[in-house]
């Protein structure tokens, strides 16, 4: 068994049961990108407005999501079936 495959055994049924699909994503430590991303996140809390700025207002944010919610979409079969060969083959070639 792969070092990996503990992961995903290692979730309890209780937090899967609380999601529709699990994606498995396993963080490898890199320093140098663990830094520029500690540093983005510290920019952002030490900066706020002048690291943060959107090129959307609020009341824009507000009318897409209202719109998005709107939206009622109906998964073909055949678009389920797709996706599913696609994640699977992705965890497979990712875990």
């Amino acid at each position: 068994m792969d070092i990996r495959d503990q992961y995903i055994v290692a979730l309890p049924p209780a937090i899967l049961s609380r999601f529709d699909l699990v994606y498995v994503m396993i963080d490898d430590p890199d320093d140098t990108t663990d830094f520029h991303i500690a540093s983005h996140f510290e920019g952002v809390h030490q900066k706020r407005e002048e690291a943060v700025s959107p090129t959307f207002t609020t009341a824009q944010l507000k009318c897409y999501i209202a719109v998005a919610k709107s939206k009622k979409p109906k998964v073909q079969p055949r678009h389920a079936r797709l996706a599913t060969r696609l994640l699977k083959t992705s965890v497979i070639r990712h875990v």
